[in-house]
């Protein structure tokens, strides 16, 4: 068995949120509550049950996450409009120590998602004002982290902070996904 090695850091990367009015996707499908396991149920039905109840989300999401996987958003963006394009760092483990540290320390989920975002975000391209691109400083609170994108970063995305949100679901996700 071989061992697969990040032998040179990562360049950044770019994500598209899925709520930017250029993505072309269906609406996203009403499944309604997870499912709660039933009396007597096993733990094979309930797990099969469970994924049934997911399948039309996991398939409705496919083509986003084949486009975050391959970098190449043109089979879901609408003609003739330009995305917001979120250019992300791909972080370390030896940084993710840091993170963990600080995010320890942070009160709530929503705040340290929030935080993650603020992390992860290098710059902003494509459709994004460039007033909307703030230089990243260190943070009083969290001196560890280096330089971040500012607290007012957040403020950007006031009434859209599942955008960020969604961000911070994305830098998680590659925290765990291993070097190709």
């Amino acid at each position: 068995m071989s061992v697969k090695l990040a032998l040179t850091l990562a360049e950044p990367y770019r994500v598209i949120s899925r709520y930017d009015s250029a993505i072309n996707l269906p609406p996203e499908p009403a499944i309604g509550p997870r499912p709660d396991r039933k009396d007597g149920e096993s733990d094979d039905e309930f797990r099969a049950r469970a994924e049934a109840w997911a399948a039309p989300l996991r398939e409705w999401g496919k083509p986003l996450r084949v486009a975050r996987e391959t970098g190449d958003y043109k089979p879901i963006l609408k003609d003739g409009e330009q995305p917001t394009i979120f250019v992300l760092r791909q972080i370390t483990a030896t940084e993710w120590t840091a993170i963990d540290s600080a995010l320890a320390r942070v009160d709530g989920s929503r705040a340290a998602m929030l935080l993650l975002a603020r992390i992860g975000v290098l710059r902003l391209e494509g459709d994004a004002p460039t007033a909307a691109n703030l230089a990243p400083e260190v943070d009083a609170a969290f001196p560890e982290l280096g330089k971040i994108q500012p607290p007012r970063f957040v403020d950007l995305f006031t009434g859209t902070e599942r955008i960020l949100l969604e961000l911070a679901e994305v830098i998680v996700d590659r925290r765990h996904t291993p070097p190709n």
